[in-house]
Order: C-alpha cells, then sequence, then structure tokens
C-alpha cells in the first residue's frame, strides 16, 4: 500500500526551470564588468552668461565642477574664469551713439576642462552633443548662471575637421 508517486517533468517545471536560468543569467551579465570602448579626447569648453549678476562671479572659482543644470551632465573640472564689464549701446539726443556700463552686470566666460567623445559638431558628453551657441543653465562653483557654448577647443584640433572629412567624403 506504500506506493511512492513518481514526478514527471511537465511544462510548469519547465517554465519555473527558464525563469531561475534567465535570472541566474541577468546576475551574471550585471556582475561583469563593461569596459566603454568609445574613443574619447580631452577639450576644453567655454561657456559663456552675456548678461549675469555681478555677485555670480564672486562665487564661481578654479578647480570647481562645471554642471549643465538642464540635463545633469557634468562639463569637467573650471579650469580658467573670464569676468567682463556688461556694456549697452545707446544713442543720444542727437543721434550719437555711446557706450555705458553697467556695475551690476559682468560678462562671464567658464572655461572647463574634459574628455569628450569626438563629434565633428561639437563634443559629446554623456549622449549631449555640444556645439557653439548651443543654450544651457550651468552651475559653476557657488554659482548659477544662464549661458551659451562660446568655444569648444580639443587638445588635437585636427580631430573635428578629419571626421568631418569622414562625414562629407
Amino acid at each position: 500500500m506504500n506506493e511512492k508517486k513518481k514526478w514527471k517533468f511537465n511544462l510548469l517545471d519547465a517554465l519555473i526551470l527558464l525563469v531561475i536560468l534567465a535570472v541566474a543569467a541577468f546576475a551574471i551579465y550585471k556582475l561583469i564588468p563593461t569596459e566603454n570602448k568609445t574613443p574619447t579626447e580631452k577639450a576644453w569648453i567655454s561657456v559663456t552668461g552675456p548678461e549675469v549678476p555681478a555677485e555670480v562671479a564672486d562665487a564661481i572659482y578654479i578647480g570647481a565642477p562645471l554642471l549643465d543644470v538642464d540635463r545633469n551632465v557634468q562639463l569637467g573640472k573650471i579650469t580658467d574664469v573670464i569676468v567682463e564689464d556688461f556694456v549697452i549701446y545707446g544713442s543720444d539726443a542727437d543721434g550719437v551713439m555711446h557706450e555705458n556700463s553697467k556695475d551690476s552686470l559682468k560678462v562671464i566666460t567658464v572655461v572647463a576642462e574634459l574628455n569628450v567623445v569626438p563629434s565633428a559638431y561639437g563634443a559629446t558628453v554623456a549622449g549631449v552633443t555640444y556645439s557653439v551657441g548651443h543654450t544651457l543653465t550651468v552651475r559653476a562653483g557657488f554659482g548659477k548662471m544662464s549661458a551659451y557654448v562660446s568655444k569648444v577647443e580639443y587638445e588635437h584640433p585636427e580631430v573635428p575637421q578629419a571626421l568631418a572629412d569622414a562625414i562629407v567624403g
């Protein structure tokens, strides 16, 4: 009367085994380090805030990180800060143009050094291509300003030209 029940392999067992294998394969895939094979190039990106409160200039310092706040992209370490007077032009009653400056506003250019993926269209960082004229909000040191990319300079200047030549043939 003591009969043992024989176990049969069925569809449910196959599904459970498949799920266990998939979880194990996923865990192994996540544990294996991947190498980033995308070639990078040392570059300097300059961002200029054309009409910035003077207090912001005092809050930016060399060595601080430069961050694109809009896209949460780290744009390297600040290597130079250039502060200039904000100049406006206006005409008097006789129609003569005069140059005036506003002491409360400055033109601030921040230069940062970083590694980028070379592009014929600018510099690609974290999937975002920054070209001259690209507008963004940056956090530089303890300051924050609206700015635009005013210059992208590669360590090897021939890199973007070679990429452009490859595109157009």
